[in-house]
């Protein structure tokens, strides 16, 4: 075989490769070399699997086979054993040059020899494969969909499949641990996706209650024939699971006083039932757009909360996360761009406007179906004021190229 280094041009030829006394033996331009010699180019040339004519050189990333000729004289082929990670260091032997052609048969002990000297250039190829294959999938691995695996108390496996947002963990440690938390933050940032993953990640039976406005929600209400309806929180509170109570800024303050009781004493006493204790994977996870300091701009019916109650969890805060954000939109980077840059210009110029994922779902949905206004207008601006339009345009001009920015400066001239 001739090999050519694509830098410098140079040519090695390498031919007569041979197997002799626990020894690999070959010669290089017309050369003999032995073991000790090979070991000195394996930065160069290394040891692969045999081809059909009996060859076991392969080349690295700088060199390139120029040509290779099928031998005319059979030779014998080195099994493919286990072998060990290290090379021989014996004296280097006679070489063998290109009319010896007849082996002996290997002895048990020769062929132990021979897998012990190639056992080190297995090994450097599996090591450079290995970190070039991790150099190439590294970049599409930042963004991969993740498949997350926990183990819960009871030794039971749990498989979340998707992209989970990057407080997962913190937030199944603590509700694991029998914390009460509060996750907050932007409307469409995954915060009750979140909640539903902790629980079907620690193996809880998931409740979701929202907009609780009366304590019988809560606490469930007698029936006209003397019986009980359930209410999502008892259930949870007396066998056991996650109880989600979203919206909960904005929970008038006796309901709050109501749940905070609950949770200080371990029981609670429900219509018709009576005081039941609580379960022992009884676990509360709320939910709410602000920090439970009382109304804001963006969300103006929001209540600020007794202390006690707030005092109760563990905060939370839940932003967007960019890999679920890159997941949502298929990895689109005019999408994700416009979005972001849409954010952002809202923020800086303080105008309400929720960029979030259920916005990034639309455009990604219907983007090939729809034009990029209508699909803008359905999802992201709804009808938004003409002045609000202009302003908002004024933040886009660092991605003017942008198909959906384009769109929109068109939207905010025509409105």
């Amino acid at each position: 075989m001739l090999f050519r280094n694509k830098n410098n041009g140079e040519e090695l030829r390498i031919a007569n490769l041979s197997l002799r006394e626990g020894r690999v033996f070959f010669s290089l331009n017309g050369k003999g070399c032995g073991v000790r010699f090979f070991n000195k180019w394996r930065g160069v040339l290394e040891l692969d699997e045999h081809v059909s004519d009996g060859t076991f050189v392969r080349v690295c990333a700088d060199w390139e086979v120029k040509t290779l000729r099928q031998r005319k004289h059979s030779e014998p082929k080195v099994a493919s054993e286990p072998i060990v990670q290290h090379v021989a260091s014996e004296p280097v032997a006679e070489p063998i040059m290109a009319q010896q052609t007849t082996a002996q048969p290997y002895t048990q002990q020769q062929t132990a020899n021979a897998n012990d000297i190639l056992g080190g250039l297995f090994q450097i190829v599996e090591q450079r494969v290995t970190e070039n294959v991790q150099k190439m999938i590294q970049p599409a691995l930042k963004n991969a969909v993740l498949n997350v695996q926990l183990i819960d108390t009871k030794g039971i496996t749990h498989k979340i499949e998707g992209v989970v947002h990057e407080k997962f963990e913190v937030a199944c440690q603590l509700v694991h641990d029998g914390f009460p938390v509060y996750f907050y933050g932007a409307s469409g940032s995954g915060k009750n996706v979140l909640a539903e993953q902790v629980a079907k990640g620690l193996g809880l039976d998931y409740y979701y209650q929202s907009c609780v406005k009366d304590d019988f929600v809560l606490t469930g209400n007698p029936t006209a024939n003397g019986g009980y309806c359930e209410s999502e929180f008892y259930k949870a509170f007396s066998k056991g699971g996650l109880f989600v109570l979203d919206e909960a800024d904005s929970i008038p303050q006796d309901v709050s006083l109501t749940l905070n009781q609950a949770i200080a004493n371990g029981e609670f006493t429900f219509p018709v039932i009576g005081t039941v204790k609580a379960h022992k994977d009884f676990r509360i996870i709320a939910c709410g757009n602000t920090s439970m300091g009382g109304a804001s701009i963006e969300y103006n019916g929001r209540y600020a909360q007794d202390g006690a109650f707030k005092n109760r969890f563990a905060f939370i805060r839940v932003d967007y996360d960019t890999r679920i954000e890159e997941a949502i939109a298929d990895h689109d980077a005019e999408i994700l761009d416009f979005i972001r840059g849409l954010r952002k210009a809202a923020e800086d110029r303080h105008i309400t406007l929720i960029c979030g994922y259920r916005q990034i779902k639309g455009l990604a949905t219907y983007r090939k179906i729809m034009k990029p206004a209508d699909v803008i207008d359905m999802f992201v601006t709804q009808g938004m004021r003409v002045d609000e339009l202009r302003i908002l345009n004024e933040g886009l001009q660092d991605i003017a190229d942008n198909q959906y920015a384009k769109a929109f400066k068109k939207m905010a001239k025509a409105a």
